[in-house]
């Protein structure tokens, strides 16, 4: 594949991934807005919401459970990671002991 071709797709990969991001934000917005409109006003008996009311529950909700993690720089947290990775890659591709920093394993008893 030619330089200008390779670019062209990429360009095109680029532009697809942005119109189906800015498509699932509408779709969840009116998600959002029908269970809303659906459920709260029967359980609650709140009022209804607007599309736009909906669409920025659904940006709050985000924000508060996690969503707007901004890093910056170095990683002190990564431990946590690593060692979920490395144990998993120990139980799943059987890495030895060693690599998985624990003991060696009991023998296995004779039958």
């Amino acid at each position: 594949m030619s330089a200008k071709k390779k670019a062209g797709h990429i360009a095109a990969m680029v532009a697809g991934g942005i119109v189906l991001a800015v498509g699932l934000a509408f779709l969840l917005g009116f998600a959002v807005q029908a269970l809303w409109n659906w459920l709260m006003p029967a359980i609650f008996d709140l009022p209804e919401i607007t599309y736009w009311q909906a669409w920025g529950l659904f940006i709050l909700a985000h924000i508060l459970v996690g969503g707007a993690k901004f890093h910056h720089g170095d990683h002190k947290d990564d431990g946590f990671k690593k060692k979920l990775k490395d144990r998993f890659k120990g139980r799943h591709f059987g890495s030895s002991a060693e690599e998985q920093g624990g003991a060696e394993p009991a023998p296995e008893a004779q039958a």
